[in-house]
């Protein structure tokens, strides 16, 4: 598989994810994991050359619906429960 494949299964993938799990990858831009998942990844499939130029563009949020911020929080599950 080339590159150019590779790197289009990868954003297929992510434009595929629930709208929450696409949330949940957009906040790791400047943590720790982000910071790492940048460097393990490479700006060969992130198409920059420079750390700050590969990092994801973030979309633009929009604001969440009352219903759901009633929700109750999520209850975290294995090493994160602890």
């Amino acid at each position: 598989m080339e590159l150019a494949e590779y790197k289009n299964l990868v954003v297929s993938r992510l434009n595929s994810l629930p709208e929450e799990e696409q949330a949940v990858v957009a906040g790791l831009d400047g943590t720790p994991v982000g910071d790492v998942l940048l460097k393990i990844l490479g700006p060969e499939l992130l198409g920059g050359t420079d750390p700050e130029e590969a990092a994801p563009t973030e979309q633009p949020q929009q604001p969440m619906p009352q219903d759901q911020m009633q929700q109750a929080p999520v209850q975290r599950a294995g090493l994160g429960s602890r």
